[in-house]
C-alpha cells in the first residue's frame, strides 16, 4: 500500500457506537479505520448479533451493533 493509500485509510470514520443496554465494551477503542470493538453482555442477558465488530476501509462497521435480551 502507498503513502496516499495509507493517508486516506487514516481518516475513515466509521459511526459513533452508543452504550450497549445491559452491557458493556471489552476493549478500549474509537470509531476510527482499522478498530475492533468487542461486546459483552451483564449477566442474565445474552448477546445477540456478532461479538466483535471492526471500522472497515467504506467507513461502516463489519456487522451490525449487537444488543443484549434477557435470557429465558
Amino acid at each position: 500500500m502507498d503513502y496516499l493509500s495509507c493517508n486516506y485509510l487514516t481518516g475513515i470514520r466509521c459511526p459513533k457506537i452508543g452504550n450497549l443496554q445491559n452491557g458493556s465494551f471489552i476493549n478500549d477503542f474509537d470509531n476510527t479505520f482499522g478498530q475492533k470493538v468487542s461486546f459483552r453482555c451483564n449477566g442474565n442477558f445474552r448477546l445477540v448479533n456478532a461479538s466483535e465488530i471492526i471500522c472497515q476501509e467504506d467507513g461502516q462497521w463489519s456487522a451490525l451493533k449487537p444488543h443484549c435480551e434477557r435470557k429465558e
